[in-house]
């Protein structure tokens, strides 16, 4: 698929390669707004990049909680262990 891309693009300039470049990604935004319009009908929080937005931060915010209480595990071991072998 790249090969043919490629193919097609060697003779193009600079400036017909952007055009290109951005005629594609307008033509890919045109399809994600019709595919939130269709989406519109159902009930949702809000559009459909601030719901991934959401669950992202709560994936993240789960990781960096899950990591904060392994860390607070492992320094409350290595205290009761010195006070064990020190007191």
């Amino acid at each position: 698929m790249n090969d043919e891309n490629d193919q097609q693009n060697e003779g193009l300039t600079r400036s017909q390669l952007k055009k290109h470049h951005i005629f594609g990604r307008n033509k890919l935004n045109h399809f994600k707004d019709e595919l939130d319009k269709d989406l519109s009908g159902q009930a949702t929080v809000g559009s459909r990049s601030e719901r991934d937005t959401s669950e992202f931060k709560q994936k993240r915010l789960g990781r960096r909680l899950n990591v904060a209480i392994f860390i607070l595990a492992l320094l409350l071991i290595l205290v009761l262990l010195i006070m064990r072998f020190m007191g």
